[in-house]
């Protein structure tokens, strides 16, 4: 976690990965709060999310964006939720 940035930082490894699943382990004494993600590497695509198991559509509760380097493009993820239970998030690229 990047307490700069306010976002968990994840690396893509390999150019062949086209998801990303994870579970973050909320619970009462460590909630999730609308977390964010910048995923480097991820290239130009764009993203689909599924959390727990439900589709979200882009809006006002799943936002997503690049940021564009010089050896290479980040996706930055913010999602629209708030637990004290596990909550499973998985991110689809989605090509141009």
């Amino acid at each position: 976690y990047s307490k700069d940035q306010r976002a968990f930082m994840l690396v893509r490894q390999g150019s062949t990965a086209d998801s990303l699943r994870l579970k973050i382990d909320a619970s009462e004494g460590s909630p999730v709060f609308n977390p964010a993600f910048v995923i480097k590497n991820w290239g130009d695509g764009g993203a689909a999310l599924k959390l727990n198991g439900r589709q979200i559509e882009p809006g006002k509760k799943f936002r997503f964006g690049h940021y564009r380097r010089i050896d290479g493009t980040d996706l930055i993820v913010w999602i629209e939720t708030q637990s004290t239970e596990p909550v499973e998030i998985v991110l689809l690229q989605v090509k141009r």
